[in-house]
């Protein structure tokens, strides 16, 4: 089976999470492309971007988020730290090709699927919502991994939402996608428990430590027909965006921490 993986690029949790994602790949599941694209507020100006993250950070966990990604970036670019911290690095050392093949949803990037003879996309923090003529040209359709125990939590920084309106415990769920946000019928679902002095980061950290294999596992079943969809009840749903300054001052009065 050939799949074909949509994601962004940070520094933080993606490029652990494929490292693990990478190395337990079923035998006969192969990964013919990995297209990288630009994340979500990558069209505002930097001056907005500076303002909403500091709205969400507030001023100390700003400075400290910035400071890390910085160190991040300057190790991705040395390299040999012993861990990668970009998704193109890993990949790479990883014998998968980053694949420029246009916008997703545009028929370059379609045309590529087909001479790929992709059978499945698999989206992982792609911040791009897929039409129905890209969704179409897999055989099998796409996936999409989200940190959510949905049909609650759609959208946006769902475990920043679920540790802010004090839930005891989130999920990993693998869904399939069709033209709605986070919609389609779950394949699979795993529990993750939210604990009492978690940080953000700490959520974050179990959701990768147990979502690649989750995902791999969902790869076999698609391969070997026997994944067991159940519905994504939107009668009980919610959503979220991503927290503005708002939700983020409320999370720090809580005396929550990102990290």
């Amino acid at each position: 089976m050939n799949v074909w993986v949509l994601t962004q690029e940070e520094p933080f949790y993606l490029p652990v999470f494929f490292e693990r994602f990478f190395a337990g790949l079923p035998s006969n599941v192969t990964v013919a492309g990995v297209h990288i694209s630009q994340p979500f507020n990558s069209q505002s100006g930097w001056v907005e971007v500076i303002r909403d993250h500091l709205g969400y950070y507030g001023p100390r966990a700003f400075v400290e988020q910035g400071l890390l990604f910085a160190l991040y970036k300057a190790k991705d670019r040395l390299g040999g730290s012993g861990r990668f911290y970009s998704v193109r690095r890993c990949c790479e050392a990883s014998g998968v090709r980053v694949a420029a093949a246009g916008a997703v949803n545009g028929a370059k990037f379609q045309s590529a699927l087909k001479e790929a003879s992709v059978d499945l996309l698999i989206s992982v923090a792609c911040p791009k919502i897929l039409k129905a003529k890209t969704l179409a040209t897999p055989a099998l359709g796409a996936v999409n991994f989200h940190c959510a125990k949905l049909p609650k939590y759609r959208g946006m920084a769902p475990l920043f939402w679920a540790m802010l309106n004090g839930e005891s415990e989130t999920a990993v769920t693998i869904h399939q996608i069709n033209e709605g946000i986070d919609d389609g019928d779950i394949l699979d679902q795993t529990s993750i428990p939210i604990l009492p002095g978690d940080t953000l980061n700490d959520l974050y950290n179990r959701a990768i430590e147990v979502g690649p294999a989750r995902l791999n596992a969902v790869l076999q079943q698609l391969r070997d027909g026997t994944a067991q969809p159940r519905e994504n009840d939107k009668a009980t749903s919610s959503y979220f965006g991503f927290p503005d300054a708002k939700a983020g001052s409320a999370f720090r009065e809580k005396g929550l921490k990102f990290r």
